[in-house]
């Protein structure tokens, strides 16, 4: 993908910062709510964002703003920028996600880690089960959930990342396309050299299924919209000691 543009307020490398791509006003929008959350929590850690205009944008929430050329409003646009990044750690967020904790402590896993994610509610996709896509990767080898990723800017990485987008553009162009690009990213982890980290549902709390949130614990990051990520804002953290499991859709705790 072609990422040529201008850019704006790009500042010089920092250990650790966080990525958004926003493609779209509804997006934009979006991502102004999630960059305030993180904000909110991490007030000194800088925030990029890719996007296709800056137009009634507050350009204060961002520390560099990159604007795409030729975007395709699709998930292609998500993953060439994780390739531009000028943090040696990053935090890329989906538009969708709320900050309702800090999460210093991804840095210091990225200190023995290439890549950190957690997995997809949906462990293995639909669309794979009779696609070649996935022949040889075993079931026990879930999708990882592509809207919060974490990981080092190393070799290896944008090796794995440039896989990545060469398999979703594959897919996409073949007789049975599929409807994200989570199926590409399992392939090319599978294949990579990485060490990675699988983190805990507590760092991408999907507001849109019924969530775990393991005891003695806090949710740090919520992903989700509507009424039940504003359920998920206001109840997730309330009381932290047991095991709980929540459904934010109907605003009522499961557990008894």
């Amino acid at each position: 993908m072609d990422l040529r543009g201008r850019r704006r307020c790009v500042m010089s490398d920092h250990e650790f910062g966080i990525l958004y791509v926003a493609t779209g006003g509804k997006y934009r929008e979006e991502c102004l709510k999630s960059a305030k959350s993180v904000k909110k929590v991490m007030p000194d850690v800088p925030i990029a964002l890719w996007t296709d205009t800056d137009k009634d944008l507050d350009i204060n929430i961002f520390d560099s703003i990159n604007i795409y050329s030729n975007p395709k409003y699709s998930f292609f646009d998500k993953i060439a920028p994780l390739l531009e990044t000028t943090y040696s750690k990053t935090l890329f967020l989906d538009t969708d996600t709320y900050l309702i904790e800090s999460v210093y402590e991804i840095s210091d896993l990225l200190d023995n880690f290439d890549l950190a994610f957690a997995h997809a509610p949906n462990r293995m996709p639909a669309w794979g089960k009779n696609f070649h896509a996935l022949e040889g990767i075993p079931s026990c080898f879930p999708q990882p959930n592509t809207g919060v990723i974490a990981y080092r800017k190393s070799a290896c990485v944008m090796r794995f990342i440039q896989s990545w987008e060469r398999i979703y553009k594959e897919q996409m162009e073949s007789d049975t396309p599929p409807g994200h690009d989570q199926v590409a990213c399992l392939k090319a982890l599978y294949h990579s050299e990485l060490r990675f980290m699988v983190l805990t549902p507590e760092y991408n709390i999907r507001t849109t299924q019924p969530v775990f949130r393991g005891g003695r614990s806090r949710a740090k990051i919520l992903h989700g919209r509507g009424l039940p990520l504003e359920r998920a804002i206001r109840e997730i953290n309330v009381d932290d000691i047991g095991v709980k499991i929540f459904d934010f859709r109907k605003s009522n705790e499961l557990n008894g």
